[in-house]
């Protein structure tokens, strides 16, 4: 008997608030690509990177690339099996929806980390900046050594407040963490 299709639209025809964020995901990782890839591999529940590219008319290598980059962030999951006939190893890929919640999670604490980093860089210096080239922003140290002349143009660098950016990062925290 033929396993149904894990993670898959629901029995009334309706996609899950989980299937829409799989997808979701999918598609921020691969693009259109991976979309029509996943698709395939949750309608058939089980597949190899073979049938999947014939099914959907991309690559072969692009398939695998797009397998590899899913399942490295654990959104598939793979069976290796040895082909009787030719002895070589095939991967069974497997699409595990149920997981998208660790993935968010697990981006959500990464994204937090580098915003707490980056608030203690912010409040532990003082910053300049050059009036006439927006993208020079630097702190107080490699401006002093730069004898506070901006390295672009030759004007000089001005002290900036970064109070907005401090409270700025502040709140995006304190929102991360709420979640």
């Amino acid at each position: 008997m033929e396993q149904p299709p894990q993670g898959g639209v629901e029995a009334r025809g309706r996609e899950s608030p989980l299937d829409r964020e799989f997808m979701k995901v999918i598609r921020y990782l691969g693009g259109e690509e991976a979309v029509r890839v996943v698709e395939a591999l949750r309608r058939m529940g089980e597949a190899t990177d073979e049938v999947l590219a014939n099914e959907v008319g991309i690559r072969i290598n692009d398939v695998r690339k797009i397998l590899l980059k899913l399942y490295e962030r654990g959104l598939l999951s793979a069976i290796r099996v040895q082909d009787e006939s030719t002895g070589w190893y095939i991967f069974r890929w497997r699409a595990q929806p149920d997981q998208v919640d660790t993935f968010i999670r697990s981006r959500r604490r990464k994204v937090l980390e580098k915003l707490k980093r980056r608030l203690s860089y912010e409040e532990s210096r003082s910053f300049f900046r050059c009036d006439n080239c927006e993208e020079v922003y630097m702190p107080f140290d490699e401006a002093m050594e730069r004898a506070f002349i901006c390295p672009r143009c030759g004007a000089p660098l001005k002290g900036i407040d970064n109070s907005r950016a401090v409270e700025r990062i502040r709140e995006l925290i304190k929102k991360l963490e709420a979640e």
